[in-house]
């Protein structure tokens, strides 16, 4: 359903942001998702608002389904051993982000998959970094924001007011559940709170899955709060508070290990012990 979101609420004022700009432009800035490969580690961005064909909105907006492809195609290429996904996102549309999450947690089962905060993974960008083999944060990065939300304005006394008497002619009582310039009845109002808890159940069962944590852990840290690093760790949200450079340097250490390893069989000699 259009609309929904999981995003925090700063999110929201970068999206406004974005449209203001938009707005004042001629055209929108086109630039297409970009994955560098670092030592045999695919490094994926996942920058801005997370939405689905994202149009114009570019560069603050990034396109749930790009990411999904370029995590899926690291997963099938033989010579990526690592993925890393930096994150920097408030969150975003709830449309594709399940799909985006099982990519993340299916290439994790062949390849270990880092999710890296630098900034911030907030609601849909936390949902996404959850299903990743670690996730690791900067000390001043937040994370968090678990849920989902959807703002409908009732704007049907100010129409009153302005002697505007709004009709939605439908087939049901919740089609055209929304509309400017009509009252929201309780019985609407129910009907999309239902939904908006049915992707919140979706949300949390993907962190108590990805995390490996308790379903009271996952409530106790579901309730829209974003968490500084030091907190996340705490609550089990993260597994780690590291800079992108030493998280990559890792990767780059390890591999040239293995490497190096692989050199020595060849040549015949005893392997050694800290290889």
């Amino acid at each position: 359903m259009h609309g929904i979101m999981a995003i925090d609420q700063l999110g929201m004022d970068k999206l406004r942001a974005a449209a203001k700009i938009i707005l004042h432009s001629d055209h929108g800035v086109q630039a297409g998702l970009r994955t560098v490969a670092v030592d045999f580690t695919a490094v994926i961005p996942v920058m801005g608002v997370l939405m689905r064909r994202e149009g114009t909105f570019q560069p603050y907006i990034t396109d749930v389904d790009d990411v999904r492809a370029a995590v899926n195609a690291a997963a099938n290429d033989p010579k990526v051993r690592n993925i890393v996904m930096v994150i920097d996102s408030p969150g975003g549309s709830v449309e594709g982000l399940h799909e985006l999450g099982q990519a993340v947690a299916s290439a994790a089962k062949s390849k270990p998959v880092i999710a890296q905060v630098e900034g911030m993974a907030a609601s849909a960008g936390f949902y996404i970094a959850s299903q990743a083999s670690k996730v690791f944060a900067g000390p001043a990065d937040t994370v968090g924001s678990i849920g989902t939300v959807l703002v409908v304005t009732d704007m049907s006394k100010m129409a009153e007011q302005m002697g505007i008497r709004v009709v939605v002619i439908s087939t049901g009582e919740f089609k055209g559940t929304g509309t400017p310039g009509t009252e929201l009845t309780d019985s609407q109002e129910a009907y999309l709170q239902g939904i908006v808890d049915a992707y919140f159940a979706d949300f949390k069962q993907a962190v108590r899955k990805g995390r490996k944590m308790s379903k009271e852990d996952v409530d106790a840290a579901a309730d829209g709060r974003i968490f500084m690093a030091k907190d996340a760790l705490r609550m089990g949200l993260i597994d780690g508070i590291s800079s992108l450079e030493q998280t990559l340097s890792g990767f780059v250490d390890k591999t040239r290990a293995r490497v190096q390893q692989q050199s020595i069989e060849i040549l015949g000699i005893e392997k050694a012990d800290h290889c």
